[in-house]
């Protein structure tokens, strides 16, 4: 049986437990999307005793060559999460996939899987790549023990990045998400290779997580947004004031900055999104390869699909880096 909802509201209560440690998945932050990014979402659960499969649909106008310098935008339906992060809009609980594969191929037009793993292969859509996950396995007691566990080069390099930051504050945000800080994502967002979706104001005052923001002389000038959810930390989204970067080292800080109270918070492993592969990499942090499924309901043009979808994909990055002394 599936059943189609078009308000996260509607959803059993059973939907947050097929959705696991997917929180992006799960009723709460869902609800919180319809009111921050409303763009058509409906959801479907798919079950016969118990719910094996759940899945999120929504529509937005997007560059299909988004990973190449051609542009051209079209609707699509895309099976994710309506908010421009690593994890994916769909969960498999059961063996029977017949019911999720002849339902989104059934869909007109084109369509995406977002975000994907190997599980899906079944559906027989084109595979491609997405942008990949950098992830970090935090085994230090303290971020001094970090730094000396690195090869020297790289303690160098973040030592010095650190020194740049000594007269400015981090500090976690208690008042309002204002305009300031909103302009730094934008500015973030709009540098951006891949855009997807531009989230609104309303999301960074709604969300359930932290908000730490790096101040000069009284001015913010980047700030990072994560949530520890079962000892793992998640970034979510940062910004921050381009003009600055330069002089005060500003991404790499702010990806310091996470490590540090990843470790702080005894988290087990960090999650630092999607993008900026190699600076992350020599973090410590480790790819882990997404995948993205590609089926249009035009034959001529799902044949064109599976002939290009190297122009559709991300061409993953070979970096093979040794950041630690063991």
């Amino acid at each position: 049986m599936i059943e189609k909802f078009s308000s996260s509201s509607q959803l059993p209560e059973e939907w947050d437990k097929v959705a696991g440690a997917n929180i992006a998945l799960c009723r709460e932050n869902l609800k919180l999307l319809e009111e921050v990014n409303p763009c058509g979402q409906e959801y479907f659960v798919f079950s016969d005793d118990s719910i094996y499969a759940i899945l999120v649909k929504y529509t937005l106008k997007i560059n299909i060559f988004c990973y190449s310098s051609l542009r051209l935008y079209l609707p699509i339906s895309i099976i994710g999460i309506p908010c421009s992060v690593a994890a994916p809009g769909y969960s498999l609980v059961g063996e029977c996939r017949a019911d999720v594969r002849e339902y989104v191929r059934s869909l007109k037009g084109a369509k995406v899987i977002l975000n994907a793993a190997e599980d899906l292969c079944c559906l027989g859509f084109t595979k491609g790549n997405t942008l990949p996950s950098c992830v970090m396995d935090i085994k230090w007691s303290s971020f001094d023990e970090y730094l000396l566990g690195l090869r020297s080069h790289y303690r160098y390099r973040f030592k010095k990045a650190l020194k740049k930051t000594e007269g400015i504050s981090a500090e976690l945000l208690s008042g309002e998400f204002d305009q300031r800080l909103y302009n730094l994502y934008e500015q973030v967002y709009e540098r951006s290779a891949y855009k997807l979706e531009k989230l609104s104001i309303d999301f960074f005052r709604k969300a359930k997580a932290d908000i730490a923001v790096f101040v000069e002389s009284g001015k913010p000038i980047a700030f990072v947004q994560y949530r520890v959810v079962d000892s793992k930390m998640l970034f979510l989204f940062g910004g921050l004031e381009y003009s600055q970067n330069q002089k005060y080292n500003l991404y790499q800080n702010m990806l310091l900055f996470l490590v540090k109270a990843a470790i702080e918070a005894g988290c087990t492993s960090l999650d630092l999104g999607q993008t900026a592969e190699e600076i992350k990499c020599k973090l410590g942090a480790s790819l882990k390869e997404k995948q993205l499924y590609v089926h249009h309901s035009n034959r001529l043009i799902n044949w064109l699909v599976t002939r290009f979808i190297g122009v559709l994909s991300y061409s993953n990055k070979d970096i093979e880096l040794k950041v630690f002394k063991d």
